[in-house]
């Protein structure tokens, strides 16, 4: 539920467990098809053959559990995707409590995988994962389960070799993070309750990664010396038609010496 999944077996295999313990099934979902994020899961559906279903949906864990909110919350479950609809705006409550954005100021829209999306400033953003952090420091039980569920559990938030497993893995559960849509991305840092936020303008992933490794090095996250694992997501060559490296992607520009000057950074 906390997850962009790459659509690997066991993605998709505790999708399905969870569908069948609402007694619901892959056609309840409103997500459509989708090929596996991940390089593990697109070789699993092509060497095997099988079809790709809404439950290869990175976001079909999401939309299983809008779905349990429904039930949980006595609604239809037939369009729990749109924003009129009880489970949507049961989440923008949410968002609202932990933002601090009234609920009549945030923008809502129709995300990639047909549920709403909803729109709120970077600052706000890196408000509610430091918030997030805090609620979870002090034993609240709802956010600690949130943020254990994550750091515990990293394969499957994205899966193999994706950055935010990557991420969580080589921090040791020290730092969850979130990949979203159009160049989004948040981050928690969980012994400081730092919350951080990045939009790369264009919406381009290629220049989100490197951004975020930077910012967290300046915070003092990560180490100057990273983790081959880590690295690799902060300069990533470019290859041309005959496989030469023939340049990188990598952050040039620095954040400057107090990172929380110069992104949306947040501490509680």
């Amino acid at each position: 539920a906390c997850a962009s999944h790459g659509g690997e077996p066991e993605h998709v295999a505790i999708v399905e467990s969870m569908l069948q313990t609402l007694g619901l099934e892959e056609g309840d979902l409103a997500c459509g098809p989708q090929d596996p994020l991940s390089s593990r899961g697109a070789r699993f559906v092509r060497e095997s053959g099988i079809r790709v279903k809404r439950t290869h949906n990175n976001c079909s864990g999401k939309h299983t559990a809008m779905l349990g909110l429904a039930q949980y919350g006595g609604w239809p479950i037939r369009g729990y995707e749109r924003a009129e609809h009880p489970v949507q705006q049961a989440m923008l409550n949410q968002i609202a409590l932990w933002t601090g954005v009234p609920t009549s100021r945030v923008e809502v829209a129709v995300d990639g995988c047909g549920a709403a999306v909803f729109g709120i400033p970077l600052e706000k953003m890196a408000r509610a994962y430091a918030r997030l952090g805090r609620a979870a420091c002090r034993g609240e039980e709802i956010p600690a389960r949130i943020t254990n569920a994550m750091s515990r559990n990293a394969f499957l938030i994205g899966g193999t070799d994706r950055f935010d497993s990557v991420l969580i893995e080589e921090s040791n559960g020290r730092i969850i993070s979130k990949i979203g849509a159009e160049g989004i991305h948040s981050a928690l840092i969980l012994d400081s309750s730092i919350g951080i936020a990045v939009k790369v303008e264009d919406g381009n992933q290629r220049a989100q990664f490197p951004a975020l490794v930077q910012l967290l090095q300046n915070l003092g996250a990560l180490p100057a010396d990273l983790p081959p694992r880590l690295a690799e997501f902060k300069r990533k060559p470019l290859r041309n038609t005959r496989n030469e490296v023939i340049g990188d992607v990598m952050m040039l520009a620095e954040f400057g010496s107090d990172a929380r000057r110069s992104a949306a950074v947040a501490a509680f």
